[in-house]
């Protein structure tokens, strides 16, 4: 494990220090601006995902359909960079090349 130089410490700092204290155009700081998108996420989880989930785990909706409702929601809401391969893309792509989507929503309880 490799240890920071006292310079190397102290730029780092400087650099944090810098970002804590920038501003966007409108004056807001850009902790504010995260705490604001943070709470934009915790919404749109709370009010839309985390439904859609609890119906889709007690199997009150097939895999297809939940996975086309949660991509709406996140094309709706670019909150949490699912335009690359990661995220919704990358479950697209599983649940588009399963041979067999019931084998895909099979789960035990201890999954769950």
């Amino acid at each position: 494990m490799s240890v920071l130089s006292d310079e190397q410490r102290n730029r780092s700092l400087e650099v944090m220090q810098e970002y804590l204290a920038a501003t966007t155009g409108d004056g807001k700081s850009l902790t504010e601006v995260e705490a604001e998108l943070d709470q934009r996420r915790v919404s749109v989880i709370e009010g839309e995902l985390a439904p859609l989930l609890s119906v889709f785990l007690t199997g009150g909706v097939p895999l297809a359909e939940f996975r086309s409702k949660i991509d709406s929601v996140n094309k709706r809401h670019e909150y949490w960079g699912f335009r690359g391969v990661n995220g919704q893309m990358f479950y697209n792509m599983l649940v588009n090349v399963a041979d067999d989507l019931f084998e895909c929503e099979e789960r035990s309880d201890a999954e769950i």
